[in-house]
């Protein structure tokens, strides 16, 4: 389990083994939550799966995934659902797809799993009503993982892009803990990051977002191409790895 390519990258397993990694955030009530996957080699001679998990908090026998799996069916889509610890939902739609998106929606005690097809989200089954005494207060662990039964030709896969798209709740986030932490991060010292770009030749005004999410900035002003310059400062940082610029919150930063 390392990173590659600022992926997740899980593998290579050349026999019967299991990797997961859980996110320290737990999130509560109705959410929509999803995640990029890419299947790095995907042999055809033993059963595999990358799934995308969620696990009431404090149960055993309360989760559900959505996946990409190989098995004697083919390679497919999954859904499944255990509901006090009896596998209730299981659901596949073949598919020959070897990278993708898979996305898990609960809305009360409906939950629904998707895949992106490439242009739109379509649904893995019809989705599965909750009808046992378990998901208690809806608080859920959240994790990626893979699985491999047999031990013939080498398996990998990888995760990126997890995104948390809504929660009514999102809490035990960035080392808090409690109610509402997230919502929350104002409330003491904070630390900040930034990790940004400006286009070398002068010729847009725009902070380009250096990640794949490409989310750039656009400056606003009548200043136009001048606002770009070769430094604003005297001095500059110069920030990698777990280097970071703290603030104690009232602390002017503008004046």
């Amino acid at each position: 389990l390392d990173i590659q390519s600022n992926k997740l990258h899980f593998g290579p397993f050349a026999a019967e083994n299991y990797e997961g990694v859980e996110a320290r955030c737990v999130i509560t009530g109705d959410f929509d939550i999803q995640v990029d996957f890419d299947l790095d080699q995907y042999p055809s001679t033993n059963s595999w799966r990358l799934d995308f998990s969620i696990s009431e908090q404090g149960s055993g026998n309360d989760w559900a995934y959505a996946g990409i799996e190989y098995d004697a069916g083919g390679r497919h889509y999954i859904a499944v659902v255990a509901d006090d610890g009896v596998a209730s939902y299981n659901v596949t739609e073949a598919t020959s797809h070897t990278s993708g998106k898979l996305r898990i929606v609960r809305i009360g005690y409906d939950f629904h799993f998707y895949y992106w097809t490439g242009s739109a989200w379509d649904e893995i089954g019809s989705g599965y009503t909750w009808s046992g005494t378990g998901w208690g207060d809806g608080t859920f662990n959240l994790a990626l993982n893979m699985t491999a039964w047999g031990s013939s030709t080498t398996v990998e896969g990888s995760y990126d892009n997890f995104t948390v798209n809504s929660a009514d709740e999102i809490t035990g986030y960035l080392g808090e803990t409690g109610d509402r932490a997230a919502q929350q991060v104002w409330d003491g010292d904070f630390e900040l990051v930034y990790h940004f770009d400006q286009p070398p030749e002068g010729d847009a005004d725009e902070i380009l977002d250096s990640t794949v999410n490409a989310i750039h900035g656009q400056t606003v002003g009548t200043g136009g191409t001048a606002l770009l310059v070769d430094a604003l400062m005297g001095k500059g940082v110069y920030l990698e790895d777990e280097d970071r610029i703290e603030f104690e919150l009232g602390q002017a930063l503008v004046e």
